[in-house]
């Protein structure tokens, strides 16, 4: 999350592609499942990031159930599913950079 004062200045995507490259550095994959529109649409922008999954609607009580009717889905925001598929760290720095 970050604090209002602090959105738009691009924070979470450089920590979030640091981390897949990390990731990807050791030879894991990173999934992220943004819900906030704007943050969907920073993850779609970005080269470095495929969509695996479209933007849908998700609950608990959806998931638990099994149902799909609009009754769950009060308060629910989209979803949307993205891979890390930009460029890799080396490995010691992304060993590194996990450890701490």
């Amino acid at each position: 999350m970050t604090l209002p004062d602090w959105q738009g200045l691009g924070l979470a995507m450089a920590l979030a592609d640091t981390l897949g490259a990390a990731y990807r550095g050791v030879g894991k994959r990173l999934h992220t499942y943004p819900a906030h529109p704007a943050l969907m649409r920073s993850f779609d922008r970005s080269t470095a990031w495929a969509l695996t999954k479209r933007p849908g609607f998700s609950t608990s009580s959806n998931r638990a159930s099994g149902s799909s009717s609009l009754k769950g889905l009060i308060g629910a925001r989209p979803c949307a599913v993205f891979e890390y598929c930009g460029p890799a760290l080396e490995r010691a720095e992304a060993e590194r950079l996990i450890a701490a």
